[in-house]
Order: structure tokens, then sequence, then C-alpha cells
């Protein structure tokens, strides 16, 4: 199996020299540096000094590297690849190959044939597969593990695409849960795939869990849930405290007595890298040995195990051995009883399923777990994400304070680099730029800085570790570290070697890493064993075999070669993976714009004095891009709760909705201009125009003059009987040139429009006018009364000439081959027709001419002699070009989203074909929806931009105004990407986009009526309800994945339990509960079924706060009686009762039997009614949460 559990193949017949010969480089880099070192001295005359014997070192790897090849056939490769095989390695190749491989094979088993694979159950196992190795997948995922599920039950067979189709089918519809809602998108035929899909929706985009994997967490929730006797008394704990040595902060502190005190089954600890977490596990394992228990310590890795063991003072293991031990009944030292403490460190690197088991053993012999990690690191390498997972929905002890790094301000930065901060700027490598810790430049440049500084480091006594984020890397690291030992005489090269498994050779004094964990390669007596991540240093190299000593505590063991071979590498550079745990003097890591922001942290926060980062650039990448790709890149590994939550926040987005919106607009915008054009050209010939590709540009055009104030059907009209189409190979390119000759003419017409005296008056007026002076039954005296429709007839003179000009010259300009293209033939139709125009405009009348030219805006009308029948015959021919459409009505009372975000005329325009109305409406609709939400959602988290709005008003409609310039707001920023950490509303760069100051007006408006205003803003309790009244409705009104409604029906199982759901668990389920109760509801009108859930959500809040208020007065009172040296408790012997498990009994009692000073001393509870056990339950329910509020990290400590 592969390090990530996937199985590895091997082909019969293919021996070890023939692999080697594949991975290992093709010149021993020793004898490639003692050739350089000879040809220097015989140039210069005199042997290299240490200096210069690095940078030959640097030479003779690069010499020794695979030189890189430019792209071939594949034919080439293989004919070269063939004969270089059969010549240096002497093995058979091609058919003989073949015949050689199924020879070798011999009788070898085959699996199963096509026809005897039962897909659903294959389907089942494929999914249980994933949900060991993942929380959540997507089709490409069970593609691809459905192949490999498939190549191993049909080994030696052919796998058909067909059945794998099947199978990934079935596993998909059948064994999965979906964890992404449907999609709001436009059901229009442009917008569908040939298979029924909507383009919005990216082909494998849908997300999926299992239940399995819901299950899983669920388990982990409920553990962290469940109420048990804590391993150790307050009273004891201040004891301990009291006789501990040296410096603790009140954060380790806090740390250790929650772990050691707390009562819940699970417990949670959260600190970031160099916090002291060592010191407060020693602190919480002193208290557990006081009391008489037993501590058992688990890390991911034997090499973890072993340091924690030493750190702690107790026996640590891995978690797979524990649980192995456990599965098998051989538990041996690893027996867990009643009253013992398991430490689990790094627990975020642990997937979820081994944490379940881990409590559900701990439960079953009266233990409980105490989880330490870092939600910030490297995740697990499976399914994940319950480190987060716990500290949202339940909560955690956190540590704050940085002690490892020696140089000021360092602490702070690596907290600024650890995550995003939840408000202000996000800018997480600004110390690290300032104190000039990180340098860039191409990978090769990096690599030789990296390892240059390395070397000083080592030489001057320094532990230091280099890093990088891919396994290439390290191993060139890895090989150039090498020669640079090799050239200044550090290593002795010269004698035998051995064979690593990245093809590079080790030497007596080379420092090695052993990959893979062996319990029957014991060394120290059996007191230690061969652990993967293990450093040793080459002590003697013999035949087939290597004597290693480990660094640490010095233990030695003999190792046969083929180990290595498969399982050891050089280890003067590591992974970041392999780093993560690491404290040393220095480091140097190479990062990349591959490197995500967990890596990254992990890789800068290894050494104590200082940590070198070295940012490898691409061609055409800049530094500051590379850094902020990486800072962007985090919370990739999460839970499949987080997921299902983060899945409907994306499709509900309301920028997303937006673009959708537009999108649709648009082609509602297309479908009208082809029922325009219809009108224009009939039917028939339309269709000529609207089927070609450029009757986009048309509508784009059309478009374009709506904007502008124009009348789009006219300026058509126009453009189309301008003159005929004769034999355009593309009238509607045609078309749309002509079109935009019409829009900027009548543009110069609107811009003209205040020196247009009849300008102001209605269509109305203007026509009793023309009655009244007798226009209309008087021939004008102009001779051309259409003259406004010949084209360029509304371009200025002076325009006119400039542009013939330029045109002409463009003629000219064209080589022959272009004589007779579509460019030349539109300058050729242009210089023709504004040459004739010329020539018009020099033989008009002075009557016909003043006209004109007032139209242009050539001369004003004051000093023109038309008569007033003439002005008013000049202002319809110039008024025909304005739009004849009134302006969008304002947004309906109750509508919450303004005509920027999803303008909406065209939802009532009748020249817009129905099911695009329809679909218009309902998106809007969905809009609006989704507006009212986020926007309560921002009122709730406040991001710091927000704080340009004001506080939330009290009155709801002021309220509701507030939510929609929040959620619009958000969506301008994402759609333009505006980051997180920029603190104004809109960044300056905008402000001249209408949108953005429309934004920023309506901002202020709220900002000077909260300023203005005597009433008092909502209250966070108020906003609070707010939030979660939105929540129910959108629940009523939305079908939510189906993994959501696994995820709220075991959320609804966990508050079934004795003990109370945590607070925020409970406030989910309290939304769900009031959405889904409804059941007797007959009515199918939905805002009648959403105004009855958010009365229950009311009437069940309205009662839950007297019995509340009623708890906190008993508290109060209690606490007034309870002596101050004594912390008032929950009575342990009731919250045991009320598990009604036997095994947690029968441990519960022993437990109590061990340690008698921890019983309950209170009076037995007499026997309370039904009524009376659901108000205390209630009671204590409410209390726990507000107190889950108060306390740091969720809940009590």
């Amino acid at each position: 199996m592969a390090s990530g559990n996937e199985p590895i193949y091997e082909i019969a017949g293919v021996d070890l020299d023939a692999i080697h010969h594949a991975s290992s480089r093709r010149a021993d880099i020793a004898a490639t540096v003692e050739r350089l070192e000879a040809e220097f001295t015989e140039r210069h005359g005199y042997a290299p000094r240490p200096t210069q014997k690095i940078a030959l070192a640097q030479q003779a790897t690069l010499e020794s590297r695979p030189a890189k090849k430019s792209a071939r056939r594949l034919s080439e490769l293989v004919e070269e690849w063939g004969q270089d095989y059969r010549q240096q390695v002497h093995m058979p190749v091609g058919e003989d190959l073949l015949a050689h491989v199924r020879a070798a094979a011999g009788n070898a088993p085959l699996g199963a044939e096509a026809a005897q694979i039962d897909v659903s159950e294959h389907a089942r196992l494929v999914v249980h597969e994933l949900s060991q190795k993942q929380a959540t997948w997507s089709v490409n995922h069970v593609h691809a593990q459905t192949r490999r599920h498939l190549k191993d039950a049909m080994i030696g067979r052919t796998v058909p695409d067909e059945l794998v189709a099947e199978v990934v089918r079935e596993a998909t519809t059948t064994h999965s849960l979906s964890v992404t809602p449907q999609a709001d998108v436009p059901r229009l035929a442009e917008f569908t795939r040939a298979d029924g899909t909507s383009q919005f929706i990216r082909s494998d985009a849908a997300v999926f869990t299992s239940r399995e994997v819901l299950e899983t967490e669920h388990q982990v929730l409920a553990a962290a849930q469940r109420t048990v006797i804590p391993a150790v008394s307050a009273e004891r704990f201040e004891e301990v405290l009291a006789a501990h040595t040296g410096p603790l902060s009140d954060g380790q502190v806090a740390l250790a007595r929650a772990f050691a005190t707390d009562e819940k089954l699970l417990s949670l600890g959260i600190g970031p890298a160099g916090a002291g977490k060592t010191t407060s596990l020693s602190l919480a394992a002193d208290a557990v040995r006081a009391t008489g228990g037993n501590v058992v310590g688990l890390a991911p890795t034997a090499a973890a195990a072993a340091v924690m063991s030493e750190d702690i003072g107790a026996q640590a293991t891995t978690i797979d051995a524990f649980l192995i031990a456990h599965r098998t009944g051989r538990t041996g030292a690893a027996q867990l009883s009643a009253g013992d403490v398991v430490i689990l460190d790094e627990v975020g690197m642990v997937t979820t399923g081994k944490l379940a088991e881990l409590v559900a053993v701990a439960a079953r012999h009266g233990a409980v777990v105490r989880a330490i990690g870092d939600d910030r690191q490297l995740g697990a390498i499976g399914s994940g994400g319950a480190l987060r997972l716990l500290d949202n929905e339940v909560g955690a002890t956190r540590l704050e304070a940085v002690h490892r790094f020696r140089t000021e301000g360092e602490a702070a930065a690596s907290l600024a680099l650890r995550e995003p901060p939840a408000v202000g700027a996000d800018v997480p490598w600004a110390w690290y730029l300032e104190n000039r810790r990180v340098v860039a430049g191409d990978t090769e440049a990096m690599t030789d800085t990296a390892l240059r500084a390395w070397i000083t480091d080592t030489q001057a006594g320094k532990r230091s570790l280099l890093i990088a984020t891919d396994n290439a890397t390290v191993t060139d690291l890895n090989a150039r570290a090498q020669a640079a030992r090799i050239a200044t005489g550090q290593l002795d090269a010269s004698g035998e070697s051995v064979v690593l498994r990245d093809g590079l050779t080790a030497h007596a004094g080379d420092v090695v890493v052993t990959r893979r964990n062996d319990r029957t390669l014991q060394l120290n007596g059996g007191r230690d064993f061969v652990k993967n991540n293990d450093v040793w240093t080459v002590e003697k190299v013999g035949a087939e075999k290597a004597t290693l000593r480990h660094t640490g505590h010095g233990g030695k063991i003999t190792l046969a070669a083929y180990y290595l071979s498969k399982h050891g590498q050089l280890g003067y550079a590591a992974t970041v993976h392999r780093a993560q745990g690491a404290t040393v003097d220095t480091a140097h890591a190479i990062v990349d714009s591959a490197t995500d922001r967990a890596a990254a942290y992990v890789a800068a926060t290894r050494g104590r004095e200082t940590n070198q980062v070295y940012v490898a650039l691409s061609e055409g990448q800049s530094r500051d891009e590379v850094l902020e790709a990486i800072a962007g890149a985090y919370d990739r590994n999460l839970s499949a709760h987080e997921t299902v939550a983060a899945e409907a926040m994306r499709t509900g987005d309301v920028a997303t909705l937006g673009e959708v919106y537009r999108e649709t607009a648009d082609a509602a915008w297309t479908a009208k201009t082809r029922a325009m054009a219809v009108d224009v050209l009939g039917a028939s010939k339309a269709a000529d125009f609207t089927d070609t590709e450029a009757w986009g540009a048309v509508a784009t055009h059309l478009h374009t003059a709506q904007e502008a104030g124009m009348d789009p059907a006219e300026l058509l009209n126009r453009a189309v009987h301008q003159r005929g189409f004769g034999g355009a190979e593309d009238p509607a390119a045609v078309l749309a040139w002509r079109l935009e000759q019409q829009i900027e003419a009548a543009q110069r017409v609107l811009d003209n429009a205040d020196r247009r005296p009849l300008g102001n008056l209605t269509d109305e007026h203007l026509q009793k006018l023309a009655d009244r002076t007798g226009v209309a039954q008087t021939p004008p005296r102009v001779e051309d009364p259409d003259w406004a429709e010949r084209p360029f007839a509304l371009m200025p003179s002076e325009r006119l000439a400039n542009t013939l000009r330029l045109g002409r010259d463009q003629l000219e300009a064209l080589p022959p081959e272009r004589w007779t293209s579509t460019t030349a033939a539109k300058l050729e139709w242009m210089t023709q027709t504004m040459g004739a125009e010329q020539d018009r405009r020099a033989h008009l009348s002075p009557p016909q001419a003043a006209v004109e030219q007032i139209a242009r805006g050539e001369r004003t009308r004051t000093d023109s002699h038309i008569t007033i029948g003439e002005a008013i015959t000049a202002e319809q021919q110039v008024r025909a070009v304005a739009s004849k459409t009134p302006a969008p009505v304002p947004v309906a009372d109750g509508r919450r989203v303004s005509e920027d975000l999803a303008p909406s005329p065209l939802i009532t325009d009748a020249q817009v074909p129905v099911q695009y109305r329809e679909q218009l409406e309902r998106l809007r609709t969905r809009l609006e929806e989704r507006v009212m939400v986020r926007g309560a959602e921002l009122a709730e988290t406040r991001p710091e931009w927000a704080a340009a709005l004001g506080p939330v008003p009290a009155k709801p409609a002021k309220a509701a105004e507030w939510h929609q310039v929040a959620a619009e707001v958000e969506a301008y920023r994402n759609r333009y990407n505006v980051p997180a950490h920029e603190t104004a509303l809109i960044p300056q760069a905008h402000h001249d986009d209408p949108a953005a100051a429309a934004l920023i007006q309506r901002a202020t408006a709220l900002h000077k009526h909260s300023a203005l205003t005597t009433a008092a803003p909502q209250t966070p309790e108020q906003v609070r309800r707010t939030v979660d009244e939105a929540h129910v409705a959108e629940r009523v009104r939305t079908t939510p994945a189906p993994a959501q409604e696994t995820v709220e029906a075991l959320r609804t199982t966990r508050g079934q339990a004795a003990d109370p759901l945590p607070a925020p668990q409970a406030r989910q389920a309290a939304v769900t509960a009031a959405a889904t109760s409804g059941g007797e509801d007959s009515t199918t009108n939905r805002q009648k079924l959403i105004d009855a859930a958010v009365a229950r959500y009311r009437a069940g809040q309205a009662n839950e706060r007297p019995t509340s208020q009623e708890q906190d007065t008993t508290s109060v009172s209690q606490n007034k009686e309870t002596p101050m040296t004594e912390p008032p408790h929950t009575p342990q012997r009731k919250s045991l009762h009320q598990l009604g498990q036997e095994q947690a009994e029968q441990a519960r009692k022993a437990h109590a039997a061990k340690y008698p000073h921890q019983q309950q001393k209170d009076a037995p509870t007499p026997q309370r009614t039904t009524a009376q056990q659901k108000a205390a339950r209630a009671a204590a329910a409410s209390q726990r949460a507000q107190q889950a509020q108060r306390d740091t990290g969720g809940r009590s400590l």
C-alpha cells in the first residue's frame, strides 16, 4: 500500500536492477565532485576553497540530475527506452517483455469477469472506501475510486468503461448523499446542455458525502456533548498547580485545568505552533497521576509518540497501534481503566473515523479523551476536519500566546500567518517582508540560496532544517546537501554506499530518515523500534546492510539494504508534512504558488531563532502574487458538516445569483430583439438575420441604445431601411455596423438637447402646437423632410470630413491581397456614402441647411430665421430617435433588491417572450429572499466594512433597508474580488462606478439616520432572533440537500440525549424544529407556512426565556451559599443516570469505588413528575447555553 493507503501494483518479472535504473541518477555525485575539483585545480593552479567547493558540489548535483528533454513523439521515446534497457540492463522489451511478464505471473488467479460484478454491491463498497479517505467527494473522485476498486476486483482482466459508468451512477445516486442543494438557474433552452444539465452548473460541481461519514462526525459531536465523571477534582488540580515549578501562562493553566477537570467525554484544546501545548499537557498529566489515574498518550506517528512520551512522562503510542490493540483484544499496555485520560496530540492530522473509534473505546472503559492540535496546520490525510468541526459546534480551550520564537515580533507574525483576522487587514507576510525573512527568485536560485544558508547554519553548529512542499524538491535538496558535505570533506564518499528509495545513495556519515514503522526492528533493548520519520546517522555501510545510530537517543541498529532501498531517504531536507511537530534552531523553507497557507505556516514556524522563506517563482510570476495566492489558500479539508453549510452558502451567494440574473436578462433582451426583427423585417426575412452569430452584436448595440435613452426599435428600423443588403455575405454584420452609425448620430442629437427650444414639451403638447400652427396640414418648407434618415446625415460636417479623409487613407493603405476583403468593402461603401453626403450638403437650400445644421448642433436656433412650424418639424424628427419607453418604476414596496443588482423592466415588457419573463421573475424573487437572509447574517457577523452602514436600526423597515444594502455591498465586493481585509465599504478604485456610488450613497444615508435618530439600535439578541427567523423562512421555502436533511436528523438525535446540545447546535436545532414541525399545516400558501413556522420559533423562544430566568435566579442563590474556595459544579451522579447506558454506569461505579473523594454528597432528589423533569431539563439547557456564550471557547472549563 502507498502512503495514502492506495494499492501499488507491481509487474511480475521486473527486477530491482531495472527499477533502480529507471529512478537513480545517471552519474555518481561523489565521482562528479572529484572530477570537477581536479578540473578546477588544473585550470586555476590551486585547490578550491570551501566556498568554491560548495559551488562545485552544486554543479555536480546539476550534472547528475536527469536532463530535461524537449517534447518528442511517444513512439520515439519508447524506441529509445527499449534500446536503453536492452543494452544497459539486458532486459527483454516489447513483445518479448510481455511474454516474459506473463511467464513470470505463472498461474496467478484472475479476478471476476464483468458479468459477475454486482453493480449495487460494488458501488456500495466504492462509497465506503471513499468515506475512509475523505469527508466529501465529487463525481471525478467516484470515477477514479471505481476504477481502482474494479481493477482490484477484476485483477488480470480489462475493466469495461460501461461497467465503470454503471457503478459510478449507482454510487452517486443510491449510496452517496448529495451535499450540493439544487441551484437556482434559468430553465431556458439556450442555457441547457445536450444532457439536460444547466450551463451555469459545472459538470463536476456536485459534492457528495455518505451517511457513514455524517454518522461518524455525529459520534464525535455526541462524545463532546456527553457528560461523565471528571478525571480530576478541582481541588486536587489546584494542589498540583500550586506544587508546579516553572513559568505558566494563564492560557496554559486554563488548558491543563480543562483537560484534567472537564466533565465531558471529549474535550478539545487548540493552540498555534510554539504556544506551549506540551507544558499544559504535562501539567494535566501530573494532575491525573496525582489522583491515581493513568495517562495514555497518542499521536499520529510513532516518532511524534516517542517525543510525546518523553514530554509528558507517560506511555505513548500511535493512534493506529492503540486502536488495533483494542480491536484485536491484545491491549497489553494500551489497556484502559475507569478514570484514565487519553491525550491525543496533533488531532488535526487524525481522521474523523479514528477519533470516533477512540472515544468509543474510551467510553467503554470509563476513560476520557483529551485532544490537542492546531486547526491551521496540516490536516488529516483522509476523512478529516473534525478539529475545526468540534471547535465550531462545541467549543475549545485555546492557547493564544506563543513562546517558541526568540526574535521580537515573530510570535505575533506567526499568528498573523496562521489564519486571517476576524476583522481588519489580512497581512500575513508584512513582518516577514519587513525583517527580510522572504526572498524570491526562480526555482534554481531559491534552491541554491536555501542550501547555502543551511550550510552556513550547520557549520555554525546549529540544528537547521531544509523544508520543501514537494518530494521532488526535497530529493534535489538532499542531493545538493550531500554533495556539499562531500565537497567540503565532511562526508567521505570513497567507501561503500547503499541505494535509497529516492534514487540517491547513502554513505557512512550521511543523515537518513526511515519512512516506515516496523516494530520487528527493535533497538535499545526492545524499548524502541524503527519508526517512520526517525532520523539516523549512518555509522557503517557493509555488504547489503548498513548500521544506523538514532540522532535522538543514540541507539544503534543494522538494517538490510533492501529495507533502505524501499523505506529510506536522505534526511537533510523534509517535506512540510514531515516537518510538522519539529522544533529546530533555524529553518529554511522553499514555497511556491501551489503551497497553501497551512503548509506555509508550518514551514515558517519550525525554527526558534530564524525562519527563512524562499519563494520559487515560475515564469511571469511576481513575489507578491505568489504570497497572496498562498495566503488565500486555506480551509481545504472541511468536515462533511462544514461542507454542507459551505455548499448551501455557495449556491445561495448573492453575487453569483446576480450574475445568473444578468445573463438571463441578456438572453431575454436578445429574445426581445428577435421580436423587434420580426416586426421590422417580417418573420421569414428576420430569421436570415437572427439565426447568425452576428445577431449577438446587433442585440448588444440595441441594448446600448436602450441604456442611452434611445428607441432601439426605431434605430433598428432606420438601419434596416437605410438601404438594401445586396449580396452581403453576412447581412447581420452589416446591420450591426449600420446600427453603430445610427447610435452615434442619435447620441449627438441627445447631447444637443439643451439647444432645442421645444425639447421640454411633452409629445402631446408638441402635437397640439403643431396642429395649431398648421404644420401637420401644411407641407413643410424644407425640400427633404426625411433627410435625417440618410446615412451620416446627423454627423457634424467637420467630423464627416475628417472621417472621410481617414477612411480614404485606410483604403489606399490596404495591400492588394486585401482589396477583396470585407474590410475593404466596408471602407469603400463608407467613403462613397460619406462623399455623397458631402455633395448633398453643398447643394442644399438655405432653409434646408438651417434645419439640418440646427439638428446637428452646428448652429443655434437664435441665428436662424426659420418659422415655428419648421422648428416643430425638426423637433419631431429629432425626437423620433429618443426612447418612448418610460423609465423603470421604483422597486415595489417589500421587494428587497435594487435595480442595479437585478434590473426589472424586462419582466413587464410585452415584447419579451413569456418564458423569459417567468424565469426573470423567479430568479429575482430568489435574489430578494437571499438578500434578506444574507443581510441579516451580516448584521450579526458585522464585517469591518459594515461599520460604514452604522448600527442596525430598530425600526423594521429601516432594518430591512440595512440588510438589503449590506447584502448588496457584499455582492458587489465579491463580484469584483475585493479582499476581505479591505475595510472600506467599497474601495476608492470603484467609486466611479454608478452602482458603487449608489451603494455608498445608500450606506451614508443609513449611517446618518442612525446618528440623527433617538431610537436605540437593535440589541444583539434582536439581531440574533432576526437571523434565526430569516433562517426559518429560508428553510421553509427551500428544499435542502439530502446531506443537510441527514445532518438535521442527527442533530435532533443528539438533542434528545440527556445532556443538552451546545449553544451553537441548540440554536440550529431550534430553527430546524420550527421550520419542519408543522406537519399539521394543510395550507399550500408558502407565505402562510413561513408565517406559521416563524410563529412557532417565537413561541419556542418565549417559552425558554422565563425558565432561563428562573434557573438563573436559582443559580445565583446557590452560588451565594457556595464557599469561595469550592467552585460550584453540576451533580455528577444524576448526569450519569441520565446517560442510560449500562457500560457507562458500570464504569462510573468502578471509578466511584476507586476515588471516593469525588462522589456526590448531596441528598437524593425526590421523584419529580414528567412535566417537572421537562421543565428542569429546559432550564438546564438554557442555563448551559447562556454560560457557553459567556465562556471563552464556547463552554465552561
